[in-house]
């Protein structure tokens, strides 16, 4: 016996909407950490952009690289942390970069298609 419904169509765009303002927010917590580097806060601010007008959709593909998205910007979060600490913000541009310059415009090619 199966106890979970699927989704209709309504619900599952809610649930994007929801994961959208999420990442938005991610971004707006990783733009407090890296406030010392400015050319990361324009890296991010860009992404913010990006993210917060992302569509909304239900394709597994495009849903895929949505969690490849949070899961980056997650390592993004540990790495500003420690970039704190030793005061090398290197790798965690390198990563805001990959975000910005080919997951964002991935997700946005295949939300297209």
């Amino acid at each position: 016996m199966c106890f979970f419904k699927k989704k209709n169509k309504t619900e599952q765009t809610i649930d994007a909407k929801q994961n959208i303002a999420a990442m938005a927010a991610s971004v707006d917590v990783l733009i407090s950490l890296s406030k010392e580097n400015e050319d990361l806060v324009d890296i991010l601010k860009q992404i913010q952009d990006k993210v917060k007008y992302f569509n909304p959709t239900q394709k597994e593909d495009v849903l895929a690289l949505d969690k490849k998205i949070e899961n980056k910007l997650g390592d993004l979060k540990i790495e500003l942390n420690k970039a704190k600490q030793k005061g090398d913000y290197t790798t965690a541009t390198e990563i805001a970069n990959d975000i910005k310059d080919v997951l964002v415009v991935e997700r946005n090619a295949k939300a297209s298609m």
